[in-house]
């Protein structure tokens, strides 16, 4: 799981787009792959494990979270809606 930082800028005040990467697939699990980028705000412990995210919609934002297996919560961001 990573997150982008849209422009350089932070999320909030930016209006270029919010890139979310999201897990692995599959069991094959290659340490040492992740290679960090300077655009990378936000990025899931390495190596990088199961993982997902939850989505809260409303006429106003969206909020997205992201877990560990266990339920620790490892990211959120807001996006508001215009």
């Amino acid at each position: 799981m990573a997150r982008t930082i849209p422009n350089g800028r932070p999320h909030h005040d930016s209006k270029g787009p919010l890139y979310i990467l999201t897990g692995v697939a599959g069991n094959v699990r290659y340490p040492g792959l992740w290679i960090d980028h300077a655009l990378d705000e936000r990025v899931a412990p390495q190596p990088e494990t199961d993982n997902y995210l939850t989505m809260d919609v409303t006429k106003e934002r969206i909020v997205i979270k992201w877990f560990l297996p266990d339920g620790q919560e490892i990211d959120q961001v807001e996006v508001a809606k215009k």
